[in-house]
C-alpha cells in the first residue's frame, strides 16, 4: 500500500515538473512568436555584448594576477569598460525584463548612447592620436579587443539606438531640460574621480609615477593646465552636447514616416533628372 502511494506522489511531482516545464518552454515561445524586429536585433546584441563582458572580465582577472590590485584597478576605472557594461546592462533589462522602471521613457537608452559614442570619439580621435591608446598590429588579441569595444560595440549600439527612434516615435522623455540632471549624474561621478585620483594614489604603489586614468590628459597634479580644460570640455561640451543631438535626432525622426522618405526621395530624383 505505502509503494503505491509513493509511486502516486513520484508520478503527481514529475507530472508537475513536466507541467512547469511545458509552461516555461510555452512563455519563451509565445515570447518570441511576438518579438519584432528591435527585438530580435536586441537580442543579437546582448549575446555581442555579453562576448564583451566576457573578454572585460578575463582581462581584469590577469591583470589582477599579473599586475596586483592596481593593475585589475586601471582596467575597471576605464570608461571604455564601463560604457561597455552599461549598454550589456541595457540590452539584458530590455529582453528579460522589459516593463523595469530603468526603461520608462527611455532615458537610459539615450545616455547609454551618449557614452558610448564617448567611448568612441574619445579614444578613436583623441587617445589614439596623441600616443594613449592604439591598434597594436603586433598582437593579435589586442588588436581584436580594441576594435571590438572601441568600434563594434558603440557603432552597433548607436545603431540600435536610431533604429529604436524610428520604430518608437514620441516616446522620448518629455523635456531635454529636465532630463539633462539626471544624465548628467554618471559623467559627474566619472570626472571628479578621473580629476582626484592622481591625488589619492600614493605614487609608491605606482612605480614612483603619478597614478592618472588617461595619461597627461586626466593628470590635473602634474599638468594642470593641459588637463584642465580637457576635463571641462568633456564635462560642459561633449556630455551635454551629445546627449541633445541625440535627443533632437529621436524628436526629428518622429516628424517623418517611410510615406515622407519616398516621397522625398521621389522629389530629388526629379530635380535631379530635370537638371
Amino acid at each position: 500500500m505505502n509503494a503505491n502511494m509513493n509511486d502516486v506522489f513520484i508520478t503527481s511531482e514529475n507530472l508537475i515538473k513536466k507541467n512547469n516545464l511545458s509552461i516555461f518552454f510555452a512563455n519563451i515561445f509565445n515570447t518570441l512568436k511576438n518579438y519584432k524586429f528591435i527585438d530580435w536585433l536586441a537580442l543579437f546584441l546582448f549575446s555581442m555584448y555579453s562576448a564583451t563582458m566576457i573578454i572585460i572580465i578575463r582581462n581584469i582577472i590577469v591583470d589582477l594576477q599579473s599586475k596586483g590590485f592596481l593593475g585589475g584597478w586601471s582596467d575597471i576605472d576605464r570608461f571604455t569598460y564601463q560604457s561597455n557594461v552599461l549598454i550589456w546592462a541595457y540590452m539584458l533589462f530590455f529582453i528579460f525584463i522589459k516593463k523595469h522602471v530603468f526603461l520608462k521613457q527611455n532615458k537610459w537608452l539615450l545616455s547609454n548612447m551618449v557614452y558610448i559614442f564617448f567611448t568612441f570619439v574619445g579614444y578613436n580621435f583623441i587617445l589614439v592620436p596623441f600616443g594613449n591608446g592604439s591598434y597594436n598590429l603586433s598582437n593579435v588579441y589586442d588588436l581584436v579587443t580594441n576594435i571590438w569595444y572601441h568600434i563594434l560595440c558603440p557603432v552597433t549600439y548607436i545603431i540600435f539606438g536610431y533604429l529604436y527612434f524610428f520604430f518608437n516615435k514620441f516616446q522620448f522623455p518629455k523635456s531635454y531640460w529636465k532630463t539633462l540632471p539626471k544624465f548628467f549624474i554618471y559623467p559627474t561621478i566619472y570626472v571628479v574621480y578621473i580629476s582626484t585620483i592622481s591625488f589619492v594614489i600614493n605614487p609608491e604603489y605606482n612605480g614612483g609615477k603619478t597614478y592618472t586614468v588617461y595619461g597627461d590628459f586626466t593628470n590635473l597634479k602634474d599638468h594642470l593646465k593641459a588637463s584642465l580644460p580637457v576635463i571641462l570640455g568633456m564635462w560642459l561640451l561633449f556630455f551635454p552636447i551629445s546627449y541633445a543631438i541625440f535627443y533632437y535626432s529621436w524628436k526629428g525622426i518622429s516628424k517623418y514616416s517611410f510615406k515622407d522618405l519616398k516621397n522625398n526621395f521621389k522629389k530629388f530624383s526629379k530635380a535631379k533628372n530635370i537638371q
